[in-house]
């Protein structure tokens, strides 16, 4: 038997069941049945892949189906693919936003280069630099104004009702000074207004990016299904298995996982730290036979042949059991990378990256303040509502899964060299989570009890999915 990812297995056995009279379909379904409801597991299918014969007439079917789900598919993701690339419109002008914000965050706390950046910018920008013959670089070119940009610059106007009183002080003719203080007002005036437009316009900008970014996972949501159909009607079966499919004949081959996690010890008490993980593969090697089914008619492939099941127990946490299946899935941001490539490089960046969930983060922060301001205020549609969420008395419980983590990789150490974890190194780490004596120790006795119980309880369960398997099938008797 090969390794699997999940390490060790604490028990593992196989079943191999042919049959050419009647359809295999059932085994699966008699296993899913036997481990959901006479033991008591959830269920997770991890994998479901096939190949088929270019000759056979399931071969035809499949291409069918995949056409019309490719098609659709098709759709929504052109909508992803123009909306992503207005998003990612929004995010550079966000970043220029920032940028300028910047200056006038730094300036209102007294950075002087701040300040001058933002002089620079309105005589550039507004005034036209010294291309313009009455801005304050123009005017410095006649006789008597050489001093006013010296003086423009230098000056720091927090309010429009103090440039008065702050140019008055300065040693210059009466013509500089009024000149002075209508080219700081008028600048006073410029800053404070195209501060409050920023401020805006960042605002709704935030809102607009949360909104395509929801519109898209929404789109995204809608796709999924086709991507994931398209995906299972595309033949992807394990490689080492191809030689057994013939070209031109009908015949097909399958691969399908199921992750199997067993939550309760019995009816009182539940498994915490460790738990009881079950994965059984099915190999199928079959003949698909073309028929009418059902009532509606619909042709559709009967699968007559072999079927090779392997079944093995594992002790897992459940960290450890959350990443095999994490393995398996794609993340939406992963999925959306996969739309557009520049989106991909973008998402790559740890930078960029930090920056965009931010966004998000700020306006899903300015919406949850929205709605509670909302909920004090009260609404005249709130007699429209009935029920809603009742608050949970219940305490949340803590959470030792970090610390579970630590003590499981060197639980792992500790039983390869057949030794158990020292006290040093539990005193290390009940120090770095910051946990009592008696707290670590009570957390231990039961991590040590869920993984004597869980190893006897995998055990016992595959025997019994294994006695039960063979008597369904008559393969031994039940006396």
């Amino acid at each position: 038997m090969s390794d699997h990812p999940l390490g060790k297995a604490v028990f593992e056995t196989e079943i191999h069941y042919e049959n050419f009279q009647e359809g295999i379909e059932k085994f699966y379904f008699t296993v899913i049945d036997i481990v959901e409801n006479s033991l008591g597991y959830e269920i997770n299918k991890t994998e479901d892949q096939f190949l088929t014969s270019p000759g056979s007439a399931q071969w035809q079917v499949f291409e069918q189906r995949k056409a019309a789900q490719q098609e659709k598919a098709a759709q929504y993701l052109a909508n992803i693919g123009r909306m992503t690339k207005d998003m990612m419109v929004l995010y550079r002008e966000l970043k220029i936003q920032d940028e300028r914000l910047g200056f006038y965050k730094k300036s209102n706390d007294g950075d002087k280069a701040a300040e001058i950046s933002l002089k620079t910018l309105y005589v550039d920008l507004v005034q036209g630099g010294a291309k313009d013959p009455s801005s304050v670089l123009g005017l410095a070119q006649h006789v008597g104004f050489v001093t006013l940009p010296d003086l423009f610059f230098k000056l720091d106007i927090k309010k429009e009702e103090d440039i008065d009183k702050i140019v008055e002080k300065v040693e210059t003719n009466t013509q500089v000074k009024n000149v002075l203080k209508r080219e700081l007002f008028k600048y006073a005036r410029w800053r404070n207004r195209t501060y409050d437009e920023l401020t805006t316009r960042r605002h709704f900008n935030i809102k607009y990016l949360a909104q395509h970014f929801n519109v898209i996972k929404m789109y995204l949501e809608w796709a999924k299904p086709y991507l994931h159909n398209v995906t299972n009607l595309t033949q992807n079966s394990k490689n080492e298995k191809s030689y057994q499919i013939l070209q031109t004949s009908e015949s097909s081959i399958s691969d399908i996982e199921v992750v199997c996690k067993r939550k309760k010890i019995d009816a009182a008490k539940d498994f915490e730290y460790i738990f009881p993980i079950i994965t059984v593969t099915f190999h199928h090697r079959t003949r698909p036979v073309m028929a009418y089914q059902g009532q509606e008619y619909s042709k559709g492939a009967i699968q007559l042949g072999r079927i090779e099941c392997e079944m093995k127990g594992f002790n897992l946490t459940e960290t450890e059991y959350k990443n095999y299946l994490d393995k398996k899935e794609k993340d939406i941001l992963e999925l959306l990378s996969s739309v557009d490539e520049s989106m991909k490089v973008f998402l790559n960046d740890s930078n960029s990256k930090k920056d965009f969930e931010a966004y998000l983060a700020e306006a899903r922060e300015e919406n949850k303040a929205d709605k509670d301001k909302t909920k004090k205020s009260g609404s005249i549609l709130d007699m429209f509502r009935f029920g809603g969420k009742k608050k949970s008395k219940t305490k949340e419980k803590s959470d030792y899964t970090p610390f579970i983590d630590d003590y499981r990789k060197e639980d792992k150490k500790a039983d390869k060299i057949k030794k158990e974890v020292t006290s040093f190194i539990i005193s290390k780490l009940r120090k770095k989570h910051k946990l009592s004596l008696v707290k670590s120790e009570k957390i231990l006795k039961k991590y040590n009890e869920d993984k004597a119980l869980s190893k006897n309880s995998v055990k016992s369960n595959l025997e019994v999915l294994y006695d039960i398997i063979k008597i369904n099938y008559g393969m031994i008797r039940n006396e």
